[in-house]
């Protein structure tokens, strides 16, 4: 797993068991499985064809 990640804040990431936690304020990119995931502001995008959903909770990657 390849991922690069800068933080907007002084958020906490825990990687566990292959799960990962996210903050809203992570700028993430995740190269896992095929996945891109990118964390930017209020709106992540994920999969191949990186649907675009509001950014309104933690969300957990796994």
């Amino acid at each position: 797993m390849v991922m690069v990640m800068t933080c907007l804040k002084d958020q906490m990431i825990n990687l566990e068991d292959q799960k990962i936690y996210y903050h809203r304020f992570w700028k993430v990119l995740m190269l896992h499985h095929h996945y891109h995931v990118v964390y930017s502001h209020h709106y992540y995008y994920y999969g191949q064809h990186h649907q675009r959903k509001p950014m309104e909770q933690h969300m957990v990657y796994q």
